[in-house]
């Protein structure tokens, strides 16, 4: 039953089933963030299957971009600035013998690519990181291939750190790397009106419940002391995060949204 509820979040640590952890193999990843947020956008991407070149912008560690090639099976390219991360991520690629999936080290804004060189982006946790985000959205447009094409991201909304109660008082900046808060969809859709993209579809995600387990897991996930505790509550935290349904009509906390590109 547990692993069952694992995996109706959409998540699986790559490699789990040879060199995972027990507990790792049972609950997945521990990151509720990640947990309530990547579904939707995985979803989205879903939908625009099948496409045979997707790019994962911001990768990290590879963790969506692993998750696609394996489930999706289109080549991705997954790119990140960080060259830890980066080599954290071709670890994972060999440990699950994937030969769909590529990472490389580069500049979101420099992009190393011919024009029309993939069908879907995403970018997930990433846009609110970047303080040139027009500039990013116009080297999306460049690469991305015709009028068929998908970008899929996430990000907070503006207000989201204010509005969680433990949060409050943080400087976003300097704790999440943020240069800014977040966005409105209203600010996205323009964005990406000005670079040849439209709105397709969008919900908004982390509603009270959620943002309460978010906090708690982020408070013990910071303090070196209390890691090990995030770990042994995260279980509990997760069952909390889906309580959103109580709260039908209560405001969520971030964005989830697929723009289709226009024909400029």
């Amino acid at each position: 039953m547990i692993v069952a509820l694992r995996n109706q979040f959409g998540f699986e640590i790559p490699g789990e089933r040879k060199s995972g952890t027990l507990y790792h193999q049972i609950f997945g990843i521990p990151d509720i963030g990640n947990r309530l947020i990547a579904p939707a956008a995985l979803r989205m991407v879903q939908e625009v299957m099948p496409a045979s070149r997707l790019l994962d912008l911001g990768c990290g560690y590879g963790r969506h971009s692993l998750i696609v090639a394996k489930r999706l099976g289109p080549h991705v390219v997954g790119l990140d600035i960080s060259k830890e991360k980066i080599m954290e991520a071709v670890k994972l690629k060999r440990r699950m013998k994937l030969k769909n999936v590529d990472f490389i080290l580069a500049d979101a804004l420099h992009l190393p690519f011919r024009e029309h060189s993939f069908h879907v982006a995403i970018i997930l946790e990433v846009l609110e990181h970047i303080t040139r985000d027009s500039e990013l959205v116009k080297e999306l447009s460049k690469v991305l291939e015709g009028a068929s094409a998908y970008v899929i991201l996430s990000t907070p909304k503006i207000g989201s750190t204010s509005k969680m109660k433990l949060l409050r008082g943080l400087d976003y900046r300097r704790e999440f790397g943020h240069v800014r808060e977040g966005y409105i969809l209203d600010s996205l859709a323009t964005l990406f009106l000005e670079n040849s993209f439209e709105i397709d579809d969008n919900i908004e995600v982390v509603g009270p419940m959620a943002a309460l387990a978010w906090q708690i897991g982020w408070f013990f996930s910071v303090r070196k002391r209390l890691r090990k505790v995030s770990h042994i509550v995260f279980p509990l935290l997760l069952l909390i995060s889906k309580l959103d349904f109580i709260y039908k009509y209560a405001e969520r906390l971030w964005i989830v949204a697929r723009f289709k590109k226009i024909l400029s």
